[in-house]
């Protein structure tokens, strides 16, 4: 037998492996926790089944998704604890074998997923969530700040769009690790370095800020979904954008966050105005205030046309006389009246002191009367009460007279 026989080619020993393992596991029934969900271009699922120790791949096909999820209350998502049953199936090309999913019953909640939902409530609790503390996002700004990974693909998602749609966005990236133990300690420094800098408007400060990174599985995004994370952007100055995972995942800085995008290119969509946009923008209104200025030119045409300067010359003129004879009539009318007014006021005026001097008492003396002033300042009338030996005063046109009272006589005058 030649020796070179005994080599099998990789397809050929693949294929023995495939047939033999497909054949001998048809039925397997497992229970783990369900990580790195994904659904496929063509509407296939993918994810990993684990416990604490190991890990295996999962596949449902689209055309088995309806019957597996009939008894499903809700979506298959990270996290999950389910029981799979399926045959053992190996890919030839990738030398992966996976299971063959082919019915799936949920038997209870991942131990992420029951941290992220107790975070979730007691933030929630706390108003970390609420809409009106959350802040509008700027339009229009010059300068961004990026909290990611310098090496990741999402910072170089976002860099690509910005340079599409607004290359002359200044950028400024805060560097943080995103995945790993440390991580949330890193996102937490990043985000503070960032506020530094705002609060004391140094050359690093910006208006906006992007946290991000790329997809993953529930545990490689855990860092956004830590409770100090959440604090850095809750407490941040500066309105932060989340654009952390696909659009299908969700953390809890996301809640927190002034705004969620779905992903961290889509991050830098919302950040960066279209320049085609601005430019047709700008068309637009530059259209319609040359449009206004050429309707009022043409206005002011017409209204020249109507009136050359004959005719403005004639009107003028008879403006002016008609004003000067209006002029004339109101100044003699003003003239009389204030002269009426004038003679009005000073016999009033006359009247009025006339009547004063009547009432003068000075004039009453001057005629031989006298007035008796008790010792409180008041003048003794008929009902004003006086007592024998009170101390008065008697006031005269040119004397005043202090005065003891004697003694009191009632006396009749004839009323005239």
């Amino acid at each position: 037998m030649d020796s070179e026989n005994r080599y099998l080619t990789v397809s050929q020993f693949t294929n023995i492996l495939k047939m033999d393992l497909e054949k001998r596991f048809t039925s397997i029934f497992l229970t783990g926790e369900i990580s790195n969900f994904r659904e496929s271009s063509v509407g296939h699922w993918y994810f990993s089944l684990k416990d604490r120790e190991a890990t295996i791949k999962v596949v449902v096909f689209k055309f088995k998704q309806a019957s597996i999820m009939k008894n499903m209350t809700e979506r298959l998502k990270d996290g999950m604890e389910v029981l799979v049953e399926g045959g053992l199936s190996l890919y030839a090309k990738g030398g992966d074998y996976s299971i063959d999913a082919t019915k799936i019953i949920l038997s209870g909640i991942g131990e992420l997923y029951v941290k992220f939902e107790q975070l979730k409530k007691k933030l929630s609790e706390k108003g970390y969530f609420d809409q009106a503390r959350k802040r509008s996002i700027p339009k229009l700004v010059d300068k961004i700040g990026i909290v990611t990974s310098p090496t990741t693909a999402a910072l170089q998602d976002i860099l690509n769009v910005l340079k599409r749609r607004h290359n002359n966005l200044e950028i400024i990236v805060f560097p943080t690790a995103v995945q790993g133990d440390d991580a949330k300690n890193s996102i937490v420094k990043a985000i503070e370095c960032a506020n530094f800098h705002y609060n004391h408007n140094t050359d690093k400060s910006v208006p906006l800020l992007i946290v991000a990174r790329g997809g993953g599985s529930m545990e490689d995004l855990w860092p956004f979904n830590e409770e100090i994370v959440a604090d850095a952007i809750y407490k941040s100055s500066i309105p932060v954008i989340t654009g952390v995972g696909h659009e299908i995942d969700f953390t809890i800085a996301d809640f927190v966050a002034d705004m969620r995008a779905p992903t961290p290119s889509a991050a830098a969509e919302i950040v960066s105005a279209d320049k085609e946009d601005l430019k047709r923008e700008i068309s637009f209104y530059s259209q319609k205030i040359e449009k206004a200025i050429f309707q009022k030119i043409d206005s002011f045409h017409e209204i020249l046309e109507r009136n050359n300067s004959d005719k403005l010359v004639s009107k003028l003129a008879r403006l002016n006389n008609e004003r000067y004879v209006n002029f004339s009539y109101i100044f003699e009318r003003l003239n009389s009246n204030f002269n009426k007014k004038i003679s009005n006021a000073k016999s009033s005026f006359e009247f009025v002191v006339d009547k004063l001097n009547i009432l003068n008492p000075m004039n009453i003396l001057k005629r031989g009367y006298n007035i008796l002033i008790n010792k409180d300042g008041d003048v003794v009338k008929e009902e004003t009460p006086i007592s024998v030996g009170e101390e008065a005063s008697l006031f005269m046109y040119n004397k005043k007279l202090l005065v003891s009272i004697k003694t009191i006589e009632k006396k009749e005058f004839v009323k005239l």
